[in-house]
């Protein structure tokens, strides 16, 4: 069966409060706009952008502390992780994932025709990932898309441990976790990142990842001609020269993101502990889908997943105070009526 990734409905006209895609709410869109006008003003549309996005991989390897010959940009995480494991593909045929976890691993498993396994340790249930015998390829996403669960440095480090052993840490909402990237870049270890959350450029497509001079040189020779277009190699620049100013709204949103699963827990919700720009919480008593369909007919978005062990879940990104009041107060009234109706 083809494995297929569901983005969650898409939002067309005014009144909706979408927080079901995990966007960062909380860069003002002043800020946005500015970084846009100042990346226009930089490149010329007509021509074709830098060939391997040299300039942008200069200024992340300044970042993160390594050389830009270990980094690789490109449309998207996930178009560096297509690309990453097209190249790992001839030297693996199984693909080790997380009992839950972000699908695209899974798509990419099916596209490239790895055999997908469950890494052990049931990770959804006990917050642990254990390392499968022999030389094995695994895909890790910590903080966890789904459940916002982060797997400890111990378990990522046994996971590339085992001689013929590669990690692919999918660490998309590292920033906002405050995770810290080693200095140190291991041949068997590749670390995922993406613009898409931090610095709230999810529509610009840009993303990229830090591992071995030798693996990077490879990714570029087979990559597309041009994958990442000027415009959004200019913002993503425009974004790490304010890179401060992020760090301080990442600040705001894990301050909101508290005051969210306190409230949550006030309405009967239990909420798994959160490290990236949302929560994941069942509610004691109520149904996660009557509770998804009916802020959804009042114009709210979240992401209710149909795998088993999720389903009694919804995934709710975290919104700046006036979203937060709505989505509550409409919670408080679908409890209300599911109250007033003895269900």
């Amino acid at each position: 069966m083809t494995v297929t990734y569901d983005p969650g409905v898409h939002i067309a006209g005014d009144g909706w409060l979408a927080l079901h895609r995990n966007e960062n709410l909380f860069a003002e869109p002043a800020l946005l706009d500015d970084m846009a006008r100042s990346a226009l003003s930089k490149v010329t549309l007509s021509a074709y952008p830098h060939p391997t996005s040299l300039p942008l991989r200069e200024k992340l390897a300044e970042v993160h502390g390594v050389d830009a010959a270990n980094v690789f940009v490109g449309n998207g995480s996930d178009e560096v992780l297509s690309e990453l494991l097209r190249l790992l593909r001839p030297s693996y045929d199984t693909l080790w994932m997380q009992d839950v976890g972000y699908v695209i691993h899974g798509v990419l498993a099916d596209r490239l025709g790895y055999r997908p396994q469950t890494l052990p340790g049931s990770t959804f249930a006990t917050g642990r990932v254990t390392a499968p015998d022999g030389p094995c390829l695994s895909v890790v996403d910590s903080p966890n898309a789904v459940t916002g669960h982060a797997v400890s440095g111990d378990d990522l480090a046994a996971l590339a441990r085992a001689p013929g052993a590669f990690l692919v840490w999918d660490n998309a909402y590292g920033e906002i976790s405050g995770d810290t990237l080693p200095r140190e870049v291991r041949p068997n270890v590749v670390t995922v990142r993406s613009f898409s959350k931090f610095y709230a450029l999810a529509g610009a497509r840009v993303g990229y990842c830090i591992g071995d001079r030798a693996l990077v040189a490879r990714m570029l020779q087979r990559k597309d001609a041009f994958n990442v277009g000027a415009f959004s190699q200019a913002v993503a620049l425009e974004a790490l020269a304010r890179r401060e100013h992020f760090v301080q709204l990442a600040g705001e949103l894990r301050a909101a993101r508290a005051r969210l699963v306190t409230a949550l827990e006030a309405l009967g919700f239990e909420v798994r502990p959160p490290r990236g720009s949302f929560v994941f919480a069942k509610h004691a008593t109520r149904d996660a889908a009557a509770l998804h369909q009916g802020l959804e007919a009042r114009r709210i978005a979240v992401r209710h997943f149909q795998k088993d062990g999720v389903r009694d879940y919804l995934r709710i990104t975290v919104p700046r105070a006036a979203g937060m009041q709505r989505l509550l107060e409409a919670l408080q009234a679908l409890l209300s009526e599911a109250s007033g109706n003895g269900s």
